[in-house]
């Protein structure tokens, strides 16, 4: 008889069981480096400046320096790499309050 449950399930791996998995699967050395890092910062905020900076912010409120730049040249490598819950949003010259927007949008 199968049961139902009804919330989260958290699994607890340590970081050889992750390695240990990602090179069962195929992934190369580098891959696994590059990928899976204990204290890899998390996109939780993005926002775009008047003169077209890109701030961005991990959920501690830090900046993540490797996602900053002009919009244009950090742009595809945030979208590709935030995760779905990341707050996108902009500045404006005139206001002191930051406008969210859709991800789509941004």
């Amino acid at each position: 008889m199968s049961q139902s449950y009804e919330g989260d399930i958290v699994f607890m791996l340590t970081k050889e069981d992750v390695l240990a998995c990602t090179m069962e699967v195929g992934m190369s050395k580098k891959q696994i480096t590059d990928d899976v890092k204990e204290d890899r910062q998390v996109i939780k905020s993005i926002i775009k400046t008047p003169n077209g900076m890109v701030l961005v912010f991990d959920g501690k409120g830090e900046q993540i320096p490797e996602y900053q730049g002009q919009y244009e040249k950090v742009k595809s490598r945030i979208l590709s790499n935030a995760p779905p819950s990341a707050e996108f949003s902009y500045a404006f010259d005139n206001e002191t309050e930051i406008k969210a927007v859709p991800r789509e949008k941004w």
